[in-house]
């Protein structure tokens, strides 16, 4: 009888010691998925605080950057750098956006009915006009003269003024890709699978002037008819002027870093100057 009383007692102890163990055993794996959750949590959180850090640096050095080069700074193709608070700082590029091969408003779209303008001499002095001939890329593959909304082939009407500039003259031609839609426009060239241009795909792409060629070009004004587009441009006679500023912001905080590009176009030319109104969209 005393044997099983011992047996039955050294069963019992050896069942609470399994309760135990397994019991730790239990609250240890809760208290490290707890501990790991909030070790998690606090990383979480300051990633998202350097990261909004550095946001805010990078538009720090962007404000900065747009207000030098408004006011005519030296800051085109010289790089600058500034620090701020709680261990953040920031790093600024500004490139003027010319050459052979450019993207028209830093290659955002360029809103329809508005246009943007292109310059053919320098700014502001409007010296050194271009001579030659241009080629001008728009539109996105897939788009359709049979669809609507946004796959709605949009045409271009360029005005360009040319010439002495005390006495400048003007030229206006309309491209448009489907035949028909608009009177006395110049058909232009469609590209089946689109084309590459500047880092951009595009589907359309014409020539300008489409018969020989400008002549002392100052500038012109190219402005989307029935959507918004992309337009690239190609100088067809060598490499174009600067059209602006591309600008680029790099904030950091701590190990991590945020950045920001932003187009600075020179002032826009007042519509008033170009004695055409946009072609009718009937």
């Amino acid at each position: 009888m005393m044997n099983t009383d011992m047996k039955l007692k050294n069963s019992q102890n050896g069942q609470i010691l399994l309760i135990v163990v397994l019991s730790m055993v239990v609250a240890l794996s809760v208290s490290l998925s707890i501990a790991s959750r909030t070790i998690s949590n606090l990383r979480i959180s300051k990633q998202s605080e350097e990261s909004q850090r550095a946001f805010q640096a990078a538009e720090a050095g962007l404000e900065r950057a747009v207000r030098q080069v408004s006011t005519g700074g030296d800051a085109v193709g010289n790089g600058f750098s500034g620090d701020l608070t709680n261990n953040t700082d920031f790093s600024v590029d500004i490139q003027p956006e010319s050459g052979v091969d450019i993207q028209l408003n830093g290659g955002d779209l360029v809103e329809r009915a508005v246009g943007i303008d292109v310059w053919m001499s320098a700014y502001p002095d409007y010296a050194s006009p271009y001579t030659g001939q241009v080629r001008l890329y728009w539109g996105s593959t897939g788009q359709d003269c049979a669809a609507s909304g946004d796959s709605y082939p949009s045409a271009l009407e360029v005005l360009l003024i040319y010439g002495n500039k005390n006495s400048p003259q003007l030229y206006r031609e309309v491209f448009d890709p489907c035949s028909g839609r608009i009177n006395g426009s110049t058909t232009v060239e469609t590209i089946t699978g689109g084309i590459e241009h500047a880092g951009n795909r595009y589907q359309y792409r014409a020539t300008f002037p489409s018969a020989g060629s400008m002549t002392n070009g100052l500038l012109f004004k190219v402005i989307p008819i029935y959507n918004s587009t992309r337009i690239g441009l190609e100088g067809l006679n060598g490499a174009l002027p600067s059209q602006g500023s591309v600008i680029t912001s790099t904030g950091k905080s701590g190990d991590t870093v945020r950045k920001i590009q932003y187009f600075q176009s020179f002032p826009q030319i007042p519509n008033e100057l170009f004695p055409y109104a946009i072609v009718s969209q009937d």
